[in-house]
């Protein structure tokens, strides 16, 4: 005869992400990273391409930890 499993009472929580602190992180470090790269060439960008540096590191930092699902229009 097999022997019965017995369940086993667990005190652990499931793990819960601190999504606020991710996404803020990411943003933080979005914004660094693109400011940076904006002036990588030059030390004097325009604003257009200040705003399109941070946008993209911004979105790019998001990204990586987070997935959208492709919305049909």
């Amino acid at each position: 005869m097999p022997k019965s499993k017995k369940k086993v009472a667990t005190t652990q929580r499931p793990m819960v992400v601190d999504t606020y602190t991710l996404l803020h992180d990411s943003v933080a470090l979005g914004i660094v990273q693109g400011w940076n790269r904006a002036h990588k060439h030059t030390d004097t960008p325009d604003a257009d391409t200040v705003q399109a540096a941070i946008e993209t590191a911004v979105m790019d930092r998001i990204t990586e930890y987070f997935s959208f699902p492709e919305v049909e229009s």
